[in-house]
């Protein structure tokens, strides 16, 4: 039974996290270590966390009831760590918690847990599931995801059907596409009956949605590690073109599937942060992929300026026009 790195990065949303791991505990894959990131501004994430493997904090709310619940036997072994003192030695906990010296985005967060299952595990038919915090799994997920790469030896990286936590029978996406000319991205079977998904085409499809990517070691160490230049969005479209390159195929598992809640971390997809580094991601993911259609994305952002017009928004135009003269500004940058 190959081991399975269940990497997590959370920002600030302990509660989140803390669902997350209840259903996590509760599968019928057993042979698996959770390695959650914390990229928050403050330890009192790691505090909360720390309270909940221990036993000390038993409240908990939950949509999902008979995946999350009953709450799992306290204590959970686990580890702290701490990026700046270095993660040395291989650690065999159920949990290890790695405090990051700082948030450098979503990317960089997975890639300290990356580079420590790079350093310290030996099985090359180890497994890596990248998972967002704020997602909910069915008790059999592991399982039927391992048991797709064993009739499936080619996978690159393993998509899943991401369900709306708040409205469980609606897809909210099965994986995602990208148009360089027009820089439109659209999800596949988004707003679909949970029944259709096995009757959604999804040949078309180009990525899986980050909230879950599930990979082989080997995948990790043929192709590298995520492209952190993002901060936000793109990073999975990247490391999918990459693996390609490598001869990986990148699949879709219709057996099983997470419910997502989504916006966690960049206050959803109209906040000013969220639309700052979709621009942002979008102008350096197409210079490094497809240079040629830079001037048709350009263009594009028309749309951009008419709506940002008519929603009174006026200060996020001229974010636009600083990012297309350099795309290496960050978020601090232009707002203090």
């Amino acid at each position: 039974m190959d081991k399975v790195y269940i990497v997590l990065v959370n920002y600030i949303n302990w509660k989140d996290s803390v669902e997350c791991l209840e259903s996590i505990f509760k599968q019928t894959y057993q042979n698996f270590q959770v390695i959650l990131v914390d990229n928050s501004p403050t330890d009192d994430t790691i505090f909360h966390l720390e309270n909940w493997l221990t036993g000390e904090n038993k409240k908990l709310k939950s949509d999902f009831e008979y995946l999350v619940f009953p709450i799992t036997e306290k204590p959970v072994s686990y580890k702290l760590l701490f990026e700046e003192e270095g993660l040395e030695g291989q650690h065999n906990e159920k949990v290890l918690l790695i405090k990051a010296k700082e948030n450098k985005g979503f990317a960089a967060g997975n890639n300290i847990a990356l580079n420590y299952i790079q350093k310290t595990e030996t099985n090359k038919n180890a497994k890596i599931w990248l998972l967002n915090t704020d997602t909910v799994i069915p008790k059999d997920c592991i399982e039927k995801q391992v048991s797709f790469f064993q009739k499936n030896p080619k996978t690159g990286i393993l998509g899943i059907p991401l369900m709306e936590y708040d409205q469980p029978e609606t897809i909210q996406a099965l994986g995602g596409t990208y148009n360089f000319n027009t820089g439109k991205i659209s999800l596949i079977g988004a707003n679909h009956p949970k029944e259709t998904i096995t009757n959604i085409s999804t040949t078309e499809i180009q990525y899986p949605i980050g909230a879950s990517m599930f990979l082989s070691l080997d995948y990790l160490e043929k192709v590298g590690l995520m492209e952190e230049k993002y901060f936000l969005y793109f990073e999975e479209f990247d490391w999918v073109l990459r693996g390609e390159e490598k001869g990986f195929q990148t699949q879709l598992s219709k057996d099983t599937f997470i419910y997502h809640k989504g916006g966690g971390s960049s206050g959803g997809g109209a906040s000013k942060l969220a639309e700052f580094y979709g621009i942002r991601s979008k102008i350096l993911f197409t210079k490094k992929f497809k240079k040629s259609t830079l001037p048709f994305l350009y263009l594009s952002f028309g749309g951009f300026i008419i709506n940002r017009i008519r929603r009174n928004q006026f200060n996020r135009i001229p974010m636009l026009f600083k990012l297309i003269s350099n795309p290496n500004l960050h978020y601090k940058d232009i707002f203090n």
